[in-house]
């Protein structure tokens, strides 16, 4: 047997009396005046060498803290009114079972020893609880969690939870989440989860178990791996719960991201509470979710000392030199649970104790502890989750938590969003990784960034100008409109022929019109659809400038070459034969010009159509574009604008023919000298301007205003070329005769305005289709053409070709003979 005496030659460690070797200079204050001692006797492992002595250690430094702070701050314990000083002896067991029931046997035989504290592990603490039981006196088995250590013991309590009921409140929180599948990974050989304890707990909670299974004790990457991927395509459960120790806990994590399966991970108690595990992991321990006895995060305040969890990690780290564990926070709190029970009932009298034990709610560093009907913790372990660093933090049950808990749990594209830049810290990330930006901000990879102002090039005060272009050929081309319909019946529109000059003013519309799409092209594009070519708005801007301008052009020039044309029929006649050029016919050649440049136009349209693409030209550090600029693009362009060109320029040319065919003809008859002007004119315009526009085809300001500017004056040149000299003549009272027509000298006579024409529009045509003239020769000769009322039927420029209702027509213009000298 060993005496009380005999205890202290084994190293005992008293709260006074010797020295704390372990703890260095903390020492307990003697300030108070107590009336009595409540005497504690436990054993631990304290000799460095034991297989336990880390538990031991940290545990007798936890019985440490709580007594020195009841003692010193709180004069003892209060019982009765009075106070006692709590004094506590912890004997070394070398981590032996036979030693430890050999000091209990001698415990019990002290009469001034009050209470008992147990030793750690389950394993030894049974025997002891089987040797204090007799005795009537409680012992606080603050290191064992087998239900067999209590069962039929009422004087032993516990404050580690049961196993069975370890994950309880992971599993009820997450149903309450709304997971409802969950699978099971074992490691083979470890009896750390029981198949059927699990199923019953998740039955209870409503949660299915979908898949049990097993995989070898640290398995290789591409084992676990394959595992995972069978399971993600498979049972696909919410949860998947990792029974087993560190290595394959941290393997099946890594297999999980390996994969891309982002279930919400549980890992045993024996890989989340140690820092090894949570090293190896990194940031990836942040997937994790764990029941977990104790975490120094608890939102708990100790109703004895009035300390938080994290108070006493402090303390505790400090003493202790390294991080708190779980079984030092039960230590002190099953000490202070004895203490608050022992003032509850005013009495040191075990009965009354235990009474308080069995009913009350003890709040502790520990946590808020309540007893079942095994005297074991009745509330289960608290639920973790992990920040980057590892370190752990409650979210269940509600009255221990810091945060909520996180479920569905992100994935890990999301994780690695956080881990990175976390959307700059303006944003959240999305189960894609990519981040969703506050108001003003564009994300970029994990970050969130202020978009820079792009310089476009868009040239806002030189689209206005463009714009302002397009309205003033608008409303010169409306202003002659409305001159040509007021004054279409007067003898100069009738001698111009007045519906060509309307197809006129419609083609110089039409091609103006072009500036618009070249002025508004890249309008609102808040997708950036235009870098990929994709920009509806956009590609049909850049296909409408090339149809309207070519429309245009045919429509402006294609009327004027077929004047030239009809003087061109009539005078190229040697053998003085009757020649009728009708409007239908000439319709019919402007058509055809359109059909030309429309066919080649609709094969473009189809095979390679323009499309606006802008490209970037510099680039911030971010991927953002500072400067770009945007074309119109098309594979084939230069072969289909070739072919526009030429054909163009081949009407050009052929008009310029015309023109000098006709030079000699009265100016207001074949209006050869005002329409060779506006042919030159354009081919002088399309000369510079294509050469200019290749140039500052890398500009896109410069290139937009040369474009709109050779559009313009193109545009602007044939209306006022063609429309002035005739306004200048109406207004001059200009009277068509056309016996005078022939005239090289003028061709024109004046009358007073109010006397009224004596001439209808078909005499007019008869003199231009009675003039006959040779072509231009060193040696000009003298033509000579004959009028005839009787068998000459000219043509009428605006009535069509009605032939029957010109021959019933009577003249007023007497028979005779014209003759035009051409020098």
């Amino acid at each position: 047997m060993i005496s009380w005496s005999l205890c202290l030659a084994f190293c005992v460690l008293a709260v006074h009396g010797l020295p704390f070797k372990h703890f260095g200079d903390y020492q307990l204050g003697d300030a108070c005046k107590y009336d009595g001692t409540i005497n504690i006797l436990g054993a631990h492992s304290l000799d460095t060498g034991d297989r336990f002595f880390a538990y031991g250690n940290s545990m007798t430094a936890a019985y440490n803290i709580i007594a020195n702070e009841v003692n010193s701050k709180l004069c003892g314990v209060k019982v009765g009114g009075k106070n006692y000083r709590l004094d506590i002896k912890i004997v070394s067991e070398n981590s032996s079972k036979t030693l430890n029931e050999e000091l209990y046997s001698d415990f019990v035989k002290d009469n001034e020893v009050d209470f008992f504290l147990g030793p750690y592990s389950s394993g030894i603490t049974t025997g002891v609880a089987a040797i204090t039981q007799p005795t009537g006196k409680l012992l606080m088995a603050a290191g064992a969690a087998s239900t067999p250590v209590f069962k039929g013991r009422d004087n032993v309590y516990g404050t580690l939870a049961k196993s069975s009921k370890y994950r309880q409140d992971v599993y009820r929180m997450l149903a309450l989440k709304g997971a409802k599948t969950v699978a099971i990974v074992r490691e083979e050989g470890e009896k750390l989860c029981n198949e059927n304890a699990e199923r019953e707990e998740l039955e209870r909670n409503g949660l299915q178990l979908v898949n049990h299974s097993f995989v070898e004790k640290d398995g290789s990457a591409d084992v676990l791996s394959a595992h995972a991927r069978g399971l993600k395509t498979t049972s696909t459960p919410d949860v998947t719960l990792v029974c087993g120790y560190i290595g394959t806990c941290v393997g099946w994590v890594k297999a999980l991201r390996a994969v891309s399966f982002s279930p919400v991970i549980i890992a045993s108690g024996q890989c989340s509470g140690q820092v090894q595990f949570r090293e190896q992991l990194g940031t990836d321990v942040e997937h994790v979710i764990a029941s977990s006895l104790w975490v120094n995060t608890l939102n708990v305040t100790d109703d004895l000392i009035g300390w938080t969890a994290s108070k006493f990690n402090e303390v505790h780290s400090k003493l202790v030199g390294e991080p708190t564990s779980y079984q030092a926070a039960s230590a002190a709190g099953s000490l202070s649970i004895l203490l608050q029970a022992i003032q509850a009932a005013d009495s040191l009298d075990t009965t009354l104790i235990k009474k308080e034990l069995n009913t009350r709610r003890f709040k502790t560093v520990y946590g808020n502890i309540v007893f079942d009907e095994d005297r074991q913790r009745g509330n289960p372990s608290t639920v973790v989750q992990f920040d980057k660093e590892g370190v752990p933090y409650p979210v269940f049950p509600e009255d221990v938590a810091v945060k909520s808990p996180e479920y569905p749990r992100p994935t890990w594209a999301a994780l690695d969003c956080r881990h990175g830049a976390n959307c700059s810290g303006r944003g959240t990330c999305l189960s894609d990784g990519t981040c969703q930006c506050e108001e003003g901000l564009k994300a970029t990879q994990d970050k969130c960034v202020e978009v820079p102002e792009e310089e476009k090039h868009l040239g806002t005060s030189i689209r206005w100008l463009c714009l302002t272009l397009f309205m003033i050929n608008l409303l010169v081309a409306l202003g002659f409109m409305w001159w040509t319909i007021k004054y279409f019946k007067s003898d100069v529109v009738k001698v111009s022929q007045g519906r060509f000059l309307v197809f006129i003013l419609f083609g110089a519309l039409v091609s103006s019109s072009a500036i618009v799409p070249i002025a508004l092209v890249d309008g609102d594009d808040p997708e950036g659809l235009v870098y990929t070519g994709e920009h509806v708005e956009s590609n049909i801007a850049c296909q409408a400038m090339v149809w309207l301008y070519a429309t245009g052009f045919i429509c402006t020039f294609a009327p004027l070459f077929c004047k030239l044309y009809r003087v061109h029929k009539i005078l190229n006649n040697p053998k003085m034969k009757r020649v009728m050029v009708t409007n239908t016919q000439l319709i019919k050649i402007c058509l055809g010009l359109l059909a030309i440049d429309w066919s080649i136009l609709t094969a473009w349209t189809l095979i390679d159509p323009l499309v606006y693409i802008r490209e970037p030209i510099h680039t911030n550090e971010h991927g953002f574009v500072l400067e770009s600029g945007g074309q119109c693009e098309s594979d084939s362009a230069a072969i289909f604008l070739g072919l526009i060109f030429g054909f163009h320029m081949l009407i050009l040319f052929g008009g310029l023919y015309l023109c000098y065919r006709a030079w000699n003809i009265d100016s207001l008859i074949s209006e050869s000298r005002y329409i060779s002007t506006a042919m030159v004119s354009n081919f002088q315009i399309l000369a510079l301007g294509i050469p200019l526009l290749v140039v500052v085809y890398s500009q896109p300001e410069a290139s937009m205003l040369v474009r709109s500017g050779m559009i313009f004056l193109n545009d602007l040149c044939v209306l006022l070329v063609i429309f002035v000299p005739k306004i200048i003549a109406q207004r001059n009272n200009f009277v068509f005769n056309p016996s005078q027509a022939a005239s090289k000298e003028t061709g024109m006579s004046f009358r007073d305005t109010n006397q009224a024409s004596v001439y209808t529009e078909n005499e007019m045509g008869q003199s231009c289709q009675a003039i006959q003239v040779k072509s231009l020769s060193r040696n000009p000769q003298s033509v000579t053409s004959n009028l005839s009322n009787s068998n000459s039927t000219g043509d009428d420029p605006d009535s069509g070709d009605d032939e029957k209702q010109d021959s019933q027509k009577t003249s007023r213009l007497a028979p005779s003979k014209l003759s035009m000298s051409v020098v």
